[in-house]
């Protein structure tokens, strides 16, 4: 996160957040410079979302995706996916390697806290 601040922690483009394993399935963001954001929730390893985890394969009717902002030490943004609905999330960068996440769907008001961990993925397809 480079915001003009001297802020020492940034959010990373070179890779993926990751959130810990519940029965297997995974949240994974992926942050680009633009300002956009994606999102997956599913079972799939790492090595497997090379093939499909970018913004130029997402159909935003069925992934969720949306753009962030930089707010201080803090990032704010919201995906969406047509026919699911919204999600809002704020985030803290915890390190260069860690965020933590709160969230708040707006389809069933569930409210969670949580950590990603950042993965660098090299040599996307």
């Amino acid at each position: 996160m480079n915001d003009g601040s001297g802020q020492k922690n940034k959010i990373r483009f070179d890779g993926v957040y990751q959130s810990s394993s519940e029965n297997k399935i995974r949240k994974f963001f992926r942050f680009y410079s633009d300002g956009t954001v994606i999102e997956a929730t599913t079972e799939a390893e790492v090595n497997e979302l090379r093939r499909w985890f970018r913004k130029e394969k997402f159909i935003h009717d069925y992934h969720n995706i949306g753009t962030y902002e930089v707010k201080g030490e803090k990032i704010y943004f919201s995906t969406k996916a047509s026919g699911y609905g919204v999600v809002v999330y704020e985030v803290t960068l915890s390190s260069e390697s860690e965020i933590n996440l709160k969230s708040k769907s707006l389809i069933n008001g569930n409210e969670s806290e949580y950590t990603a961990n950042f993965i660098m993925i090299a040599d996307w397809e």
